[in-house]
């Protein structure tokens, strides 16, 4: 079995010259796809497991943390999704407005 490979475009910001994909057989399009599936997999699961164990370990960590210490990772939580909710509107607005 080959191992996985992927080429990602951010690898490659310093280059003078785009990267061109190579021709795909019919094989080699099967075994991406194959690839691709089992990294979804891989992701789930890890995704899982992680979630798992924060449930897990929950009551111990709010114990630990105390009533301010979970005031204070609440407010850091919202506050990070409020940049990630910014960012993703700007991101949104600037694809959608020409600048002169």
């Amino acid at each position: 079995m080959t191992p996985c490979h992927s080429r990602s475009p951010r690898v490659d910001l310093g280059r003078d010259r785009a990267w061109q994909p190579a021709a795909r057989t019919e094989r080699s399009k099967y075994r991406s796809w194959r690839c691709s599936a089992v990294r979804r997999l891989q992701g789930c699961v890890a995704l899982s497991v992680t979630i798992y164990i924060c449930y897990h370990f929950a009551k111990r960590t709010i114990a630990l943390l105390g009533d301010n210490g979970v005031n204070v990772v609440v407010r850091l939580s919202a506050f990070i999704l409020l940049c990630i909710g910014i960012q993703v509107l700007w991101t949104g607005y600037s694809g959608l407005v020409v600048v002169r």
